[in-house]
């Protein structure tokens, strides 16, 4: 679904379709929807224009745990990866955003959703970051390959040295644009997941993907590695003009000791750089910087980058009431940062 709030009169809204040209598939409202079941959620995209420029804004809006005097309410968050507003043909950004955020407040009013949950793009909405109304918190660095540079460059030795471990125990690999080996890829990923002991969110089923590969047909791509004819280990991209993404993927546990995640990493980013993808964003830790975000990081030392989120509880009053009956259910922690607070 799409709604428009128009400053002559933001009461006023009505369906329409995405408006703004985006460069990168994170902040679109097909990608989104991929989420929907896993979120429990609607897509809605929102957009907003004045003489100033233009706003659109995609997320997910899903029901609140819990009814006020059998009244439901909701809240919103972006899909997972990077997302946020953005914004184009803009002369003025803080005065346009700041137009734009009293709108989306009273929109969000009206609409009886309580509570707001962003996570900000390394790069692209840095003015809708520094204009945003709400609580903006670091969440930790993360890492982007700069793919405009020779591949060698700010790489980790130890990256390298996987990298020619592979190749001298003949580890193989080909580009997979189709999803041919789903059922592959899925028996490796859940077997990653399994051994890393991933929460629950992690565990996309099938249907999934087969939904991926509808919305997202020519920009998500596969690598599989090959030894002894046998796919050891698989990785999945998406991927537009100038940003690709480490998606979903892993290796098998009696091959990791042949260098073959840090080669099919560095073959995917070879395949990225001459298609022109100018960064292949990695992503982070499971915590600051930790064992994950120091491996992550071998793949350009000089490609740390600060990773935002942001806040906003738009119903202070529905939203304590919630906080409140999740309290009440026990196991509750009211110390604990996760936001918002009842849906730790």
């Amino acid at each position: 679904m799409q709604h428009v709030i128009k400053k002559m009169d933001r009461n006023v809204i009505r369906t329409d379709q995405n408006k703004l040209n985006y460069n990168d598939v994170y902040f679109t409202h097909k990608y989104a929807q991929l989420y929907e079941e896993v979120e429990k959620g609607e897509t809605q995209t929102i957009y907003f224009e004045n003489e100033l420029g233009k706003v659109e804004y995609t997320f997910l809006k899903r029901e609140v745990p819990y009814k006020i005097d059998g009244k439901q309410y909701y809240d919103i968050t972006t899909a997972y990866g990077y997302g946020g507003p953005c914004i184009q043909d803009c002369t003025d950004p803080e005065g346009l955003l700041k137009e734009f955020n009293a709108a989306f407040t009273k929109y969000c009013l009206e609409q009886d959703i309580i509570s707001e949950f962003i996570r900000f793009h390394l790069f692209e909405n840095e003015e809708v970051r520094t204009n945003f109304d709400g609580q903006v918190k670091l969440m930790g660095p993360h890492v982007a390959r700069n793919l405009k540079q020779t591949m060698t460059k700010n790489m980790d030795k130890d990256i390298l040295s996987s990298v020619r471990k592979a190749k001298r125990n003949e580890i193989t690999f080909t580009i997979d644009t189709s999803g041919k080996h789903l059922d592959e890829f899925l028996f490796i990923y859940y077997e990653t997941m399994k051994r890393n002991e991933a929460t629950s969110f992690y565990y996309f089923d099938r249907a999934f993907f087969e939904k991926l590969h509808h919305h997202l047909e020519g920009e998500i791509v596969y690598i599989h590695g090959y030894m002894n004819d046998e796919i050891v280990g698989s990785l999945s991209v998406i991927y537009s003009d100038t940003y690709g993404y480490g998606f979903l993927g892993g290796v098998l546990k009696e091959y990791l000791r042949y260098g073959t995640s840090a080669f099919l990493q560095y073959q995917l980013m070879e395949w990225l750089k001459e298609k022109g993808v100018e960064y292949f964003i990695i992503g982070g830790g499971y915590r600051d910087k930790d064992s994950l975000y120091n491996y992550k990081r071998k793949f350009d030392l000089q490609g740390s980058y600060p990773f935002y989120t942001g806040n906003k509880v738009h119903n202070q009053k529905i939203y304590q009431l919630q906080n409140q009956l999740r309290k009440e259910e026990g196991e509750f922690d009211p110390e604990t940062t996760f936001f918002p607070l009842y849906r730790s």
